[in-house]
């Protein structure tokens, strides 16, 4: 019995038009990263800490490990070094026990930069330490 044979799909202009659906803006920097979350839950004024692990991060957003059944809201903070830095974020998708986070404000690439090139998984829970230094005295990151 011969085989079906498919006619190949040509290219068209269609192809050539970038999806609605791809959004991203960034390139993203693969990290393995502990770092915190800071939230507050309603009717309660301490704030709540939780440690998470991010997978990666972009200017515009990353992507943590969250685990699948997460109390956090979604609006927090992500904070980074012995709370030296605090990113507002916004969780955009949850899936498979990951959030997809976009920040309220654009991080410089410098930083992004820095802060991917650490080794050390728990380098984001201790003071980042003087060579960030230059991103806290200079207007935040």
């Amino acid at each position: 019995m011969a085989q079906p044979v498919f006619p190949r799909t040509r290219k068209n202009y269609l192809s050539r038009i970038p999806s609605v659906y791809e959004r991203r803006q960034w390139y993203r920097r693969p990290t393995d990263l502990r770092v915190r979350v800071l939230y507050f839950s309603p009717g309660i004024r301490d704030p709540n800490i939780r440690i998470v692990n991010m997978v990666d991060l972009s200017e515009g957003g990353a992507k943590l490990e969250i685990g699948p059944a997460s109390p956090i809201p979604d609006h927090f903070f992500l904070v980074l070094g012995a709370f030296e830095f605090y990113i507002g974020s916004q969780i955009v998708e949850r899936r498979d026990g990951f959030a997809h986070v976009c920040f309220t404000k654009e991080l410089q690439p410098r930083f992004v930069n820095q802060i991917s090139r650490l080794k050390d998984s728990d380098a984001c829970l201790e003071p980042l330490g003087r060579d960030f230094k230059q991103f806290s005295e200079g207007g935040g990151v």
